[in-house]
C-alpha cells in the first residue's frame, strides 16, 4: 500500500467525524422544526402540516446515531493500532494529525519541527504503524 493510500485510510476518521457533525446538525434542525401539537408544524393560516417533519427528524436522528457508531468503531481501530507503536513521538504526531485533525503548519509549530523534518517523521510513523499493526491490511 502506498503512503498516499495509508494517509487516505487514516483521514477516513476525520472525514467520518465531519460527516457525523453535519448529520447531527441536520437532525437538530429537523427536530427544531418539529415543535407543535403532535409533532406537527403550524403553517401559515393556522393549518398544521402532517407529521412528516417529525418523522424526518426521527429518521435523521437515527442516521446520526448510526454514523456515531461507525465513527466510534473507526476510532477504536485507530486507537488499537496507535497503541502498538513503539515510538511515542511518532504516535503523538499521527494522533495530532489524524485524530485531532491538526494541519501540517500547526503541527510543525506545535512540535517545533521544520516542514521537511515533519514529512520525514510522518513517513517514519506510517512505516512503523504498518509494521506493528494490521491497520492497513
Amino acid at each position: 500500500m502506498t503512503d498516499e493510500k495509508k494517509k487516505e485510510k487514516l483521514r477516513a476518521y476525520l472525514i467520518a467525524v465531519d460527516r457525523l457533525r453535519i448529520k447531527c446538525d441536520d437532525a437538530a434542525r429537523w427536530e427544531s422544526m418539529s415543535f407543535g401539537p403532535n409533532g406537527s408544524v403550524h403553517a401559515g393560516g393556522g393549518k398544521a402540516q402532517p407529521d412528516e417533519i417529525k418523522e424526518t427528524a426521527i429518521q435523521m436522528r437515527q442516521d446520526c446515531e448510526a454514523k456515531a457508531y461507525q465513527v466510534r468503531d473507526l476510532r477504536k481501530k485507530m486507537d488499537a493500532a496507535f497503541a502498538c507503536m513503539r515510538t511515542d513521538r511518532l504516535r503523538d504526531i499521527l494522533e495530532c494529525k489524524y485524530i485531532d485533525g491538526m494541519g501540517d503548519k500547526a503541527l510543525c509549530e506545535k512540535k517545533h519541527y521544520s516542514d521537511r523534518h515533519m514529512r520525514r517523521l510522518l513517513t517514519q510513523a506510517l512505516r512503523e504503524l504498518e509494521e506493528c499493526s494490521s491497520f492497513f491490511s
